[in-house]
């Protein structure tokens, strides 16, 4: 009895994950799919990660979700990995893809000869099944990329200038220090021919991780094909847009047949109900076989088809207090929802909640693609703390922090690295505090 007890006991001290009942390793299932075949010059590149579970019991594992590590062209990609890990638990069927963005010209990729370029992608786990997995990418040859440039405090500004005019260079600072960014050559070719000049304190080739779009529900819905589905933002306010995305993926290693007589229905519903639902379905009938791998969308524009009224809503207009949803999104014959939790947050106003004397807060332009120039205007001079805010509340940049005097101000908010969506920028100071809600658009 004290030994059935003690077993209790420590089953009992088992973090939870530990106790789940889950299938064996080889029931995970790990595919990486490309948006679509080819790439005009000037376009990203989307790649997106699917993680499922195969096998006909539940399945439970940590993982740090770090990134995949890319290789193009086999230059590798850093990919950062965040420290936490997570438990994910699989219901038979069921998983989440993540979905990575890549720019050819800061990457460096395409950059060998040719039109036809690779992405390696390596998978990270908990459990370690994953074999590597290999996009091939069509696109124009591009040489150009992204140097990581430390110049030495003597450096010549002659030599600087005739340097970066023989590579056609342009200054830009990124999260890991100054870049440069160059066309004409690849970043590997700049190294060879530029890396011994006395004005380089370091000059080396640098290739960002991919940005991290979003991450969405998905579900196996038969042998061969997952339904999924992303929001563009995990978060919206009352009057923002909801930009819905779903998409059928063949999962399976042989073309399937995906053409039900008048094609193929996407739709969604939000739970709880909201009052409107955009559109009944829509119907994709030209596609009657997608190859291993392949995908079609549904969305505002694909395919040359331009749906937007279907694929996109506003929480206010369809009576969504603020407060938790659910998205569920089906594709017709596929009748498993894909299911994506969504917030709407209370409205932020753009007027200062205090306007002391004649403080104002304001932004242009906004909407905004790289970066927006807030001007703040102060009647005496005090403290002022100037922080920007994704919508989840969480502090993306520092704006000022420190002294200013009386009158106007410009405060800058640099938006490159950071995704799409909209942002809060929150001043305080003394006897003040002002918001103003910026869009940054790509």
């Amino acid at each position: 009895m004290r030994v059935l007890l003690s077993i209790l006991l420590a089953l009992m001290a088992l973090p939870v994950w530990a106790q789940l009942p889950y299938g064996p390793a080889e029931n995970m299932r790990e595919r990486f799919v490309a948006d679509k075949p080819g790439y005009e010059y000037g376009e990203s590149i989307t790649v997106h990660l699917q993680r499922y579970n195969a096998g006909a019991s539940p399945l439970a594992y940590l993982s740090s979700d770090c990134p995949p590590l890319f290789q193009a062209d086999g230059f590798p990609v850093l990919a950062p990995c965040p420290a936490a890990d997570f438990l994910h638990e699989f219901a038979p069927g069921g998983g989440y893809e993540l979905s990575y963005t890549l720019y050819p010209d800061s990457l460096g990729f395409p950059a060998l000869e040719g039109n036809v370029h690779e992405l390696v992608l390596f998978g990270h786990s908990f459990v370690d099944a994953f074999a590597p997995a290999t996009v091939s990418v069509f696109s124009p040859q591009y040489l150009g990329g992204q140097l990581l440039v430390d110049l030495r405090d003597d450096a010549d500004p002659a030599e600087v200038e005739t340097v970066m005019r023989a590579l056609n260079a342009v200054d830009r600072d990124g999260p890991y220090g100054p870049t440069w960014m160059i066309e004409g050559m690849t970043p590997e070719q700049a190294v060879d021919a530029y890396g011994d000049r006395p004005i380089f304190e370091s000059f080396e080739p640098f290739r960002p991780h991919p940005a991290l779009t979003s991450e969405a529900s998905l579900v196996i819905v038969d042998e061969d094909v997952i339904v999924s589905a992303r929001t563009d933002q995990a978060a919206y306010f009352p009057d923002d847009t909801v930009q819905v995305s779903i998409a059928l993926t063949n999962h399976s290693d042989e073309t399937v047949v995906l053409n039900y007589g008048s094609g193929i229905e996407a739709f969604f519903t939000v739970d709880p109900g909201a009052r409107c639902t955009p559109c009944a379905g829509i119907a994709e009938s030209h596609t009657t076989g997608v190859g291993s791998g392949g995908r079609i969308n549904f969305e505002s524009s694909d395919n040359g088809h331009n749906y937007p009224e279907c694929f996109r809503f506003v929480p206010a207009e369809c009576g969504l207090e603020p407060g938790s949803y659910t998205l569920n999104a089906y594709a017709i014959h596929y009748y498993a929802p894909a299911v994506v939790p969504f917030t709407v947050l209370p409205p932020v106003s753009n007027e200062p909640e205090t306007i002391p004397g004649t403080s104002a807060l304001t932004a242009a332009p906004n909407p905004f693609s790289e970066r927006t120039t807030l001007a703040l205007a102060l009647p005496a001079a005090q403290h002022i703390e100037a922080v920007a805010y994704d919508v989840l509340g969480r502090r993306v940049a520092m704006l000022h922090d420190g002294p200013l005097g009386a009158g106007t101000h410009t405060l800058a908010f640099e938006a490159a690295q950071l995704p799409a969506g909209v942002y809060v920028v929150r001043v305080t100071g003394d006897d003040l505090a002002l918001t103003r809600r910026v869009t940054l658009a790509r």
